[in-house]
């Protein structure tokens, strides 16, 4: 018969949770394989405790489903992103008219130029709720970082390929990876000015 010591497992604890960063790690692979400059940002505490959602490049609409679905539950979120997922305005109009969503967003050039120039109406609308602040970032943005603190603290890490090409979502309810998250979404709304509509 064998029984491990107190020292043996705190050791094997250890273990396991770095195993499962690994795995993550690992089946992701192809995820985070982008041309993206993720890997000097990316925090590793994102990797755990996470779901990791990798779809082909045909099937973007499985990421937003997922967002989709997180957002309909979220009552406060905010996040920096690269790009605009247009099937994701509808979502946020509903939830912040409703008064169910308090939400934020810090948008890379090119999103703020796609909402400037194919959503402003939308948009103005979103703003007027009074439940949706948005802010422009004049440099490229490489990963969607999406932080929802309420009701439920989480991570949503949206990896692109390319600017608008998405490759997946990890989510990410580590305590680590939110810190990190909300401290990656005040220093891009430190540098951004609010977002001006034509």
């Amino acid at each position: 018969m064998y029984a491990p010591t107190t020292f043996g497992k705190i050791i094997y604890t250890q273990y396991e949770r770095t195993d499962e960063i690994v795995r993550t790690f690992a089946e992701s692979e192809r995820l985070l394989e982008t041309r993206q400059e993720i890997g000097t940002v990316l925090d590793p505490s994102v990797a755990r405790d996470a779901t990791t959602l990798v779809i082909g490049e045909t099937r973007p609409d499985l990421v937003y489903e997922y967002l989709e679905e997180e957002v309909s539950e979220a009552a406060k979120i905010s996040g920096v992103v690269p790009t605009i997922f247009s099937p994701m305005v509808e979502t946020y109009l509903t939830q912040t008219t409703a008064n169910r969503l308090d939400a934020e967003f810090v948008f890379g050039r090119k999103a703020t130029e796609h909402v400037q120039t194919k959503l402003s109406d939308e948009f103005k609308t979103l703003i007027n709720t009074g439940n949706f602040d948005a802010y422009s970032y004049s440099g490229e943005i490489p990963m969607g970082v999406v932080v929802i603190t309420e009701p439920v603290e989480h991570v949503l890490v949206v990896i692109h390929d390319d600017i608008g090409v998405v490759r997946g979502v990890i989510d990410s309810k580590d305590r680590a990876a939110v810190t990190w998250a909300i401290d990656w979404y005040s220093k891009h709304e430190a540098e951004s000015t609010p977002l001006t509509l034509l």
